[in-house]
């Protein structure tokens, strides 16, 4: 049967309940796919040393930052292809499928030579703990060879989003996790690889899960012939056009979050190794926040070739509320009962007292974010792009860097400050999509009228 292209009906219908029904897989995929990146940090943590545990926090950090770089490019894939199916225009969606092919080709060639050749280089610039360089570097090494699998996977979930399906995508993060899990058990606990075995372990499931999208697609009998494989240039442009700005500010993103990793790896293996546990718990606490953005962005793209503006901003408005609810209770839990959560990730006392502390500043970056992701996923579906990277800078260069680094040169160090870089910097950022939000609306009153 022919691939659904619209079966979320986000054009019609209850808003709340369309956005609800087609953001449970996406929630469900990045809960998945966070436990997927947990796994190695959880393994080694129950069965290697603090240097192990600071090789895969460390390395996946860098990992993480291409990760978001493709994520966010990826961006314009799906609203591309969600307004040419809110405009009833599914060939043209093909289309935009084969030249997205031919742009992840090239970039995946790029990061592996990168990844590869450039890892010693990558660990120093990251002020990687000397007890953990040489497995850093095996660790995104190894990484780099696996690249081509994780840029298909995220290639494959912005195509499938597009379509209005968010359903596929969680099947093959399931498949991948699991198999995750016991590559870790068998590399990292039996075996003893330690960072070694936990990277060999990722990009294995990675590679399964790609084969298994590329198998639903074949049974599904998506229609995608030779002739949508050609690089146009236009389609190009216009993917860049909306991705390349997301892709700067995530990029941008995670360069903060390097800085702050290499600030807190000058001060000792244990803070590396705790503040790195952190940011895995993190990955964790902000699943809902993230969902909702991901899913408004499908809907806002969709809206936005249906000409149904005043319809995106009722998607936006429920989000909030809802993203906002979820996420306070949430930050209650991580700042009351953070530390019974990081058991999870290792039994040393003493990385899991510096991760409670940072964990503690973090938590109040999680009611930021549950405003922030909303409007960033809801201004994306919209083609805004433009002004989400310029928000992203703002935050992540002009505040989050200099205020870690202030934070950090007072005596004595307080992981607490530090991390309280990170909600400030939000904190911001929602007060600018609040005022832009505003800009934008009179525009499109007037063009919803003119439709």
């Amino acid at each position: 049967t022919e691939f659904n292209m619209s079966k979320e009906k986000f054009t019609q219908g209850p808003i709340l309940g369309s956005l609800v029904k087609f953001t449970l897989p996406i929630f469900f995929s990045m809960l998945l796919q966070s436990l997927y990146g947990a796994v190695d940090v959880i393994v080694v943590g129950q069965f290697s040393l603090p240097d192990s545990i600071s090789a895969v926090t460390t390395g996946s950090q860098f990992i993480h930052m291409i990760l978001m770089l493709i994520a966010g490019l990826c961006v314009g894939t799906t609203v591309v292809i969600g307004q040419k199916i809110g405009a009833q225009k599914p060939e043209e969606a093909r289309d935009v499928i084969g030249s997205t092919i031919w742009l992840y080709t090239i970039i995946t060639i790029l990061f592996t030579f990168v990844m590869v050749f450039f890892a010693p280089h990558i660990a120093r610039r990251i002020q990687t703990p000397p007890e953990a360089f040489k497995q850093t570097v095996k660790y995104i090494r190894i990484s780099g060879y696996g690249v081509v699998f994780l840029i298909a996977y995220n290639v494959f979930g912005a195509v499938f989003r597009g379509f209005g399906d968010s359903k596929t995508p969680l099947i093959a993060v399931i498949i991948a996790t699991v198999l995750n899990i016991l590559g870790d058990l068998l590399l990292v606990a039996v075996c003893n690889m330690g960072a070694v075995g936990a990277a060999i372990a990722t990009v294995f499931a990675q590679a399964v899960s790609v084969g298994v999208s590329l198998f639903i697609v074949q049974k599904r009998g998506f229609s995608f012939s030779r002739k949508n494989m050609v690089l146009n240039s236009r389609i190009v442009i216009k993917i860049l056009k909306f991705g390349a700005p997301v892709a700067i500010q995530n990029g941008l993103i995670q360069i903060s979050f390097l800085a702050i990793t290499a600030i807190v790896n000058t001060l000792g293996v244990i803070i590396s190794a705790g503040v790195g546990i952190t940011e895995r718990m993190i990955s964790f606490l902000m699943l809902s926040q993230m969902s909702f953005g991901e899913a408004l962005s499908s809907f806002s793209a969709h809206n936005v070739g249906a000409k149904k503006y005043s319809r995106a901003k009722k998607g936006l408005f429920y989000t909030l509320f809802v993203s906002i609810s979820i996420g306070t209770l949430i930050a209650c839990l991580a700042f009351f009962y953070g530390d019974v959560l990081l058991k999870v990730f290792t039994r040393d006392k003493a990385v899991l007292a510096v991760s409670y502390e940072y964990l503690k500043a973090y938590s109040f970056d999680v009611v930021s974010t549950a405003i922030l992701f909303c409007f960033v996923g809801y201004f994306n579906g919209l083609g805004k792009t433009r002004f989400v990277m310029w928000q992203g800078i703002i935050g992540s260069i002009m505040v989050r860097i200099p205020l870690s680094y202030i934070f950090a040169q007072q005596i004595p160090v307080s992981l607490f400050k530090i991390g309280l870089a990170i909600p400030i910097s939000s904190f911001l950022e929602d007060i600018l999509c609040i005022v832009y939000f505003f800009i934008v609306q009179k525009k499109l009153k007037d063009k919803e009228s003119l439709a």
